[in-house]
């Protein structure tokens, strides 16, 4: 992995929605990001690719509701 490289948070807008993006990530190490939805959706997700995701409690989860160690090594699953 490149030490020199900038990592940046950009805006990007994508038919008149916008998103971020951040450049350069795969010269970091992986991190975990949560997603949450104002309707009782969830989404635990690497940077990586590694993801589980629901709806209310684990018990509802639609992929294996792991702990982030996991989500993130099971990255090769995910990307396929």
């Amino acid at each position: 992995m490149a030490t020199d490289v900038k990592i940046n948070l950009d805006s990007v807008e994508i038919d008149n929605e916008i998103y971020y993006r951040i450049s350069h990530v795969d010269t970091r190490r992986p991190f975990f990001m949560s997603i949450v939805s104002d309707s009782n959706h969830w989404m635990f997700i690497s940077s990586n690719g590694g993801l589980t995701a629901g709806r209310k409690q684990s018990e509802y989860a639609l992929f294996p509701y792991y702990t982030d160690d996991k989500i993130t090594g099971s990255s090769e699953i995910t990307r396929k």
